[in-house]
C-alpha cells in the first residue's frame, strides 16, 4: 500500500487522531539506513493466520541497500496482542531488464456455485479447532504468546489424552 513518510521532522499525531490503513509515518536517516515509525494504524491481522495487532501497534522500519539488494526489516509492537515484538525481513534484488505490470495481482473466479460465507457467533465456531485435535495439540497452546516458543515450556504442557 502507497503510504507518504514524512522527513520534516513533524511530530505524530496526538493518539485521539484518525487511524487508516497505511497509519501516520515519519522517517529519518541514520546513515545509510531509513529509519521509519508509523503509528495510527487500524486493527487488522498481520498474517491470513489470524495474527491480529490493534490501533495501539507501532511499527518501525529499517530500509536499506547493499550493492544490488534492499533489505527492509519491520518491527511490529503491540501491547493489546502481542507479547513480544513481531519481527520479519524482506530483501529484494534489483533487475532493471524485468518488467512488472501495473497490477500484477488479478482476481479468479474459481466457479463456486455457493457464495455464501459461512458466519459464527462469538465462541460459537466448530472449526478454530478442529486442527488442534487432529494433531493431539491441547487448547491454549497456538495462542499461549511468546513463552510456548522457550524449551522449559513444553514441560509445562499438559500431556495427550490418549
Amino acid at each position: 500500500m502507497d503510504r507518504p513518510v514524512y522527513l520534516d521532522g513533524r511530530p505524530h499525531p496526538d493518539e485521539y487522531a484518525q487511524h487508516g490503513w497505511s497509519g501516520f509515518s515519519t522517517g529519518k536517516f541514520v546513515g545509510n539506513i531509513l529509519d521509519i515509525t508509523t503509528t495510527h494504524l487500524k486493527e487488522s491481522y498481520m498474517r491470513r493466520n489470524g495474527a491480529y495487532f490493534s490501533d495501539k501497534a507501532t511499527m518501525k522500519e529499517y530500509i536499506y541497500k547493499r550493492g544490488d539488494y534492499l533489505t527492509i526489516v519491520m518491527v511490529l509492537t503491540d501491547p493489546v496482542y502481542l507479547s513480544e515484538p513481531f519481527i520479519t525481513t524482506t530483501n529484494y534484488r534489483s533487475n532493471p531488464n524485468v518488467l512488472l505490470e501495473f497490477y500484477p495481482c488479478t482476481v479468479i473466479d474459481e466457479g463456486l456455485t455457493d457464495r455464501r460465507v459461512p458466519h459464527f457467533l462469538p465462541g460459537a465456531n466448530p472449526y478454530l479447532t478442529e486442527w488442534m485435535k487432529k494433531d493431539n495439540i491441547p487448547e491454549g497452546i497456538p495462542r499461549g504468546g511468546a513463552q510456548t516458543m522457550y524449551p522449559e515450556f513444553k514441560k509445562k504442557m499438559p500431556r495427550p489424552s490418549n
